[in-house]
């Protein structure tokens, strides 16, 4: 069982709908940007780009690295456009979620906060930006840039402990997802929170609210 520490120095926080709303970013992007592209450049009516790039995906699936990468993906559908040019026509879509500002800026005044994503360094660096996170941050990891892992397991939490040169126990991870963002980093001796705006889960670590991590720290 993890135990509440005094000794905690980092706190680190999952990004994509933990911090910020990117559904819609990402919907929008690989449904709708990509096809369309594709469509245009070989001159194929939407509706069957929508029906190629989906069976692509599917093809590839979660289980590689390059299913996370735009430029793997604009390379293999021969788009010579700047994918991060088309994404930031979209950019609008990625929003804070409410009361994240607020938090961040009084928990940084006393701990360190990071960044853990599966999101790659350059479609992060674009969702602090647009949301005005990243000052808030000291150290901003990509799971797939940085430690070159797909699966969400122990490694990532134990690789993340070696970069900041710290203890389990240093360290209290915060994210949206049970399984990944609480379950696994307390089988290495990771304090987690889960934070549910679903109120879908009730217990001592779990918050239906961002603000609520300041009264069970």
């Amino acid at each position: 069982m993890v135990e509440r520490s005094n000794k905690i120095k980092y706190i680190s926080f999952d990004l994509d709908e933990t911090l910020v709303d990117t559904r819609g970013f990402e919907d929008e992007f690989w449904h709708e940007i990509i096809p369309r592209t594709y469509s245009k450049k070989h001159k194929i009516p939407l509706e069957k780009a929508k029906k190629l790039t989906k069976k692509a995906y599917k093809e590839v699936g979660k289980d590689r690295i390059e299913y996370f990468m735009p430029h793997y993906w604009f390379k293999r559908f021969k788009i010579d456009e700047d994918w991060i040019t088309l994404a930031k026509k979209v950019q609008f879509k990625i929003k804070a979620f409410p009361h994240v500002k607020e938090t961040l800026r009084k928990l940084s005044k006393r701990y360190d906060l990071v960044i853990v994503t599966h999101s790659i360094r350059k479609s992060t660096e674009l969702k602090l930006k647009r949301t005005e996170l990243k000052k808030f941050f000291l150290k901003i990891f990509s799971v797939i840039d940085d430690f070159k892992i797909i699966k969400r397991n122990e490694s990532i939490y134990l690789l993340m402990l070696k970069k900041l040169k710290i203890n389990p126990n240093e360290l209290i991870h915060v994210g949206n997802d049970y399984k990944y963002d609480y379950l696994i980093p307390r089988k290495i001796g990771i304090r987690a929170i889960v934070i549910d705006r679903n109120k879908k889960r009730k217990g001592k670590d779990i918050i239906h609210d961002l603000r609520k991590i300041e009264s069970i720290l």
